[in-house]
């Protein structure tokens, strides 16, 4: 990480880049419906608007963790001679011409405290991007 690369605080801790982000509110209500479809408690959880995005998570087994997830619109689009449960995902933050001029590092708690996940999330739903043959 070079210097001036952090640029927001995420739940107290510098990451290495906080996006602001538009018309990610779906992906934002999929995460935190997750977090309570899987048995957790959500104790906190940053805004739609910023990626990443910091969840607090309670555990059903009473554990406390924090999740830095960055979140990404996957689809599922047959294309011939490709296998019929290929999935698609555009990661990317920041305009064109960032890409070119800067790095774009995933944040990591040097503590080991906090994970980091990298997730593709199916807003128009999970069935029809199931492969042949599973539920």
């Amino acid at each position: 990480m070079q210097d001036g690369d952090v640029a927001d605080d995420v739940a107290g801790r510098s990451y290495a880049r906080v996006y602001r982000t538009a018309r990610r509110g779906q992906l934002h209500e999929r995460l935190l419906a997750a977090v309570s479809g899987s048995g957790g408690r959500l104790l906190y959880a940053s805004g739609p608007d910023r990626a990443p995005v910091y969840l607090g998570i309670q555990t059903p087994s009473d554990e406390r963790i924090g999740v830095l997830v960055y979140p990404f619109t996957t689809n599922h689009l047959l294309i011939k001679k490709r296998p019929a449960d290929e999935h698609r995902v555009m990661v990317r933050y920041g305009g064109e011409k960032s890409w070119l001029e800067q790095e774009h590092p995933l944040g990591r708690d040097v503590a080991n405290v906090d994970t980091t996940l990298v997730l593709g999330i199916h807003v128009d739903g999970l069935t029809r991007a199931a492969a042949p043959g599973t539920p």
